[in-house]
């Protein structure tokens, strides 16, 4: 599902180039995408040591997959060649878009905790986790412009974050 997703916004991104009917705020909201997928990517590649799943460990990690392909298909569209304006595109989608960014954060949780056994506390209360739920929770509510930029770089800094210390060993 994340290499379905990826290879949708990835090509879709080249069009939107190569057409020059680009719109900053979309094309960052791609950049976001493909790196918070990157971000769970890396996640996922931590539990290829576990040898045994259960059915609802397994539902749990496959969806946050599901929702990125989902927000991935929502952003570039089936057919990116036949959007005429990127901006009036974002403005369409920015709502959806937005719940399935705090679905994805909500399936990160229940993975920290059904599949990770993680602290709840610790994971919860990380302050860059909360400030994106505040923000995107903000934009969803208020969906100006400079909200979802505002949005799309709060959801930067905990992906990059974990990106830059992973180890994939």
């Amino acid at each position: 599902m994340l290499s379905l997703g990826l290879g949708r916004i990835l090509a879709a991104t080249m069009v939107i180039v190569e057409t020059g009917k680009r719109y900053w705020l979309h094309l960052v909201w791609c950049v976001v995408l493909i790196l918070v997928m990157l971000g769970q990517w890396v996640a996922v590649w931590g539990l290829r040591a576990n040898e045994v799943w259960t059915a609802a460990e397994f539902f749990v990690v496959m969806l946050s997959p599901l929702v990125f392909y989902m927000a991935a298909h929502l952003l570039v569209s089936s057919h990116p060649e036949s959007i005429e304006s990127w901006s009036s595109h974002l403005d369409e989608i920015k709502r959806p878009l937005l719940l399935l960014m705090l679905l994805s954060l909500g399936t990160f949780f229940l993975r920290s905790f059904i599949v990770m056994d993680l602290d709840a506390a610790s994971t919860v209360l990380r302050p860059s986790l909360v400030a994106v739920f505040i923000v995107t929770t903000v934009t969803l509510a208020y969906p100006k412009q400079w909200l979802l930029a505002a949005s799309a770089i709060v959801w930067l800094a905990p992906v990059l974050s974990m990106l830059l210390v992973a180890e994939l060993g």
